[in-house]
C-alpha cells in the first residue's frame, strides 16, 4: 500500500477520513429470489466489514478493534425498510 517506511510513517501521523459504502445492496437483495445469491452477497459484506476494513484500518495504526479508539469516531446509517 505505502511505496517505502517514510510514506507509511507520514500517513500514521496524519489525519484520515474513512467513508466506507455499499451503495444499492438492498436494490439487489429485493431485486432477486435466488437464496443462494443473497447470502453470497450478506458473505461478502460481511467479510468486508469485518475483515477487510480492520486489516485497512490497521495499516493506519489502529488496533483490532478500530472502534476502540479514542482517536476514531465510528457511524453507521442503518435504513429502515417500509
Amino acid at each position: 500500500m505505502f511505496a517505502n517506511k517514510t510514506e507509511k510513517r507520514k500517513a500514521m501521523t496524519s489525519n484520515h477520513l474513512f467513508c466506507l459504502d455499499i451503495d444499492h445492496i438492498q436494490d439487489y437483495i429485493f431485486n432477486t429470489n435466488r437464496l443462494k445469491t443473497i447470502a453470497g452477497a450478506s458473505s461478502i459484506i460481511d467479510r468486508l466489514n469485518n475483515t477487510e476494513t480492520v486489516n485497512e484500518l490497521k495499516e493506519y495504526g489502529f488496533n483490532d478493534d478500530p472502534k476502540s479508539s479514542d482517536d476514531f469516531i465510528y457511524y453507521a446509517v442503518r435504513s429502515e425498510i417500509g
